[in-house]
């Protein structure tokens, strides 16, 4: 099932990159590079459309697993050290503080602004690789 809605979710980005109606941030993901890539070698060895669009779905599995594992550990990791969630928690209320829509836009994520939170992540990666 989850399988079948993948590709015609798929299937949906080829139409619409055909049509050139993608967003330029869909232009620029891995989905239209991969179906540009796949039509610049058709019948030169190159990988099929079905196939192109296998190995996307798989590779957004193997993303989504990855991601979501990182994220848990990063979730245990911040409950087992209240003092580190607190810290944290200082680091990002403070963006929020500081946005005039008192919500955290995605470059108060970035290294510079948040590097208690990057800390965090490299250091979850060192504990649970």
């Amino acid at each position: 099932v989850v399988r079948n809605i993948g590709l015609r979710k798929i299937e949906s980005f080829i139409e619409r990159y055909e049509r050139n109606e993608l967003t330029e941030q869909e232009e620029n993901s891995y989905l239209a590079r991969a179906i540009q890539r796949q039509k610049d070698t058709e019948g030169e060895n190159g990988v099929t459309q079905s196939e192109m669009m296998e190995l996307c779905l798989f590779s957004l599995f193997v993303a989504i697993d990855t991601t979501s594992t990182v994220t848990a550990w990063n979730l245990v990791h911040l409950a087992l050290n209240p003092d580190v969630q607190d810290k944290l928690y200082a680091e990002l209320s403070h963006h929020r503080q500081q946005s005039a829509e008192r919500e955290l836009a995605p470059g108060n994520f970035s290294k510079a602004n948040a590097p208690y939170l990057h800390a965090i992540i490299r250091e979850t990666q060192r504990l649970t690789p």
